[in-house]
């Protein structure tokens, strides 16, 4: 409740929702930055880089998040576009773990109807464990107010070691 309503505080009353999660061209990364480990449905692990992760296309969101002060600025690909790309945009949820043990599930509605980013960046420059990276899952609080709850702040997930789905 107190974050809606700190929430409310700085959200913008002048600016058009599509100016805070927008596509952006950016200098490519370093290769040798590793990105997030995806178990496939057959079972298999691929890691995906950086480079990778990025050639699917590049958001900067700006947004304030429950765990930090004031608005930040990070950038990466939508998360649905990440699980198309590996296969698993039908899976009824994915696991997504952290390096330090979090492991929240994240339902399909919240990739298929709200742009979530798999944050690779922030403010255009590469995830360091500094910035909670390589990569981090970000949900978009200024564009959409209504993703402010308990549920969806457990799921911004940092440190992510890897994703795989966990269909019943």
């Amino acid at each position: 409740m107190l974050f809606g309503m700190m929430l409310a505080l700085l959200l913008p009353t002048d600016v058009t929702a599509a100016r805070n999660v927008v596509p952006v061209r950016l200098p490519l990364a370093p290769e040798r930055l590793p990105g997030v480990i995806v178990r496939l449905a057959d079972g298999q692990e691929r890691m995906l880089t950086v480079v990778e992760l990025e050639a699917l296309g590049t958001w900067r969101v700006r947004t304030v998040s429950p765990w930090e002060e004031g608005q930040i600025v990070l950038e990466g690909p939508l998360l649905r576009d990440v699980l198309a790309y590996v296969g698993l945009q039908d899976a009824a949820r994915i696991l997504v773990r952290s390096r330090d043990g979090h492991a929240p599930e994240i339902p399909r509605e919240d990739w298929r109807d709200y742009p979530v980013v798999l944050a690779t960046r922030a403010d255009g420059r590469p995830l360091g464990h500094r910035h909670k990276g390589p990569t981090r899952i970000v949900y978009p609080l200024l564009e959409y107010p209504e993703l402010a709850s308990p549920d969806r702040h457990a799921r911004w997930v940092w440190l992510i070691a890897s994703i795989e789905a966990t269909d019943d």
